[in-house]
């Protein structure tokens, strides 16, 4: 299983014990957000990580920019990466039993 660590992600480490704790190999993966080139590197090895995995844990937060208080560039980052065409094609494969 894969926990895809956003900037302003809470606990991913906790849930990361908590799955394992339960007996699965669960792995952190911290997304890069520093440059745009660092971004489609992290969302291709994501997309990896996600095609190995049989289970995806979003963690909780303010990355999506809930938090009136945080700043616009963490929100952005984070949350352009699911909505781009090129990676969504990257990590979608077909569901199965």
């Amino acid at each position: 299983m894969v926990i895809p660590v956003f900037p302003g992600n809470n606990c991913e480490y906790d849930s990361a014990r908590a799955f394992r704790a339960a007996g699965a190999e669960a792995d952190t993966f911290v997304i890069n957000n520093l440059t745009p080139e660092a971004v489609a590197e992290s969302t291709h090895e994501l997309a990896r990580r996600i095609r190995a995995s049989q289970i995806v844990m979003i963690p909780g937060g303010f990355s999506g920019g809930d938090e009136p208080d945080a700043p616009p560039s963490s929100s952005r980052r984070s949350s352009a990466l699911p909505r781009s065409p090129r990676q969504s094609a990257t990590c979608s494969r077909p569901a199965t039993a």
